[in-house]
């Protein structure tokens, strides 16, 4: 039984050492946190800013440019139909306190490129 339990753990050992090893390395597929500080349109809080395979810079710039196209479709209330910088965006369901403001969650896709975000909105 210990000639079997030796040979055992150093295969996992083995196994497992080469699976970190083979994780270590940069993934396209994880996502950065970015700072969601920054120009933002009066009475709207970007509360946060996720990307995947775009760098923080841009993925602010999508952010932006969809804020933007919110404020010229209907201003505090208004949506974003369509695309942004080459990015389709889709936002959530809006939750709200009426005549208050709202909480809403955006993703933005472009091919494998992926901007998230989430705002407040004062109406």
């Amino acid at each position: 039984m210990k000639k079997l339990l030796i040979p055992m753990i150093l295969a996992v050992a083995v196994f497992c050492g080469t699976g970190s090893a083979a994780q270590a390395g940069p993934d396209a597929s994880a996502s950065a946190a970015c700072s969601s500080k920054g120009n933002f349109p009066p009475a709207s809080y970007v509360t946060s800013i996720a990307a995947r395979g775009v760098s923080c810079r841009g993925a602010r710039r999508v952010v932006k440019a969809y804020h933007a196209c919110r404020k010229a479709n209907g201003g505090a209330n208004g949506r974003c139909n369509s695309r942004v910088l080459g990015f389709r965006c889709v936002e959530g369901r809006r939750q709200s306190v009426p005549g208050v403001q709202y909480s809403v969650g955006v993703s933005c896709s472009k091919g494998d490129k992926k901007v998230n975000s989430t705002y407040t909105q004062n109406v």
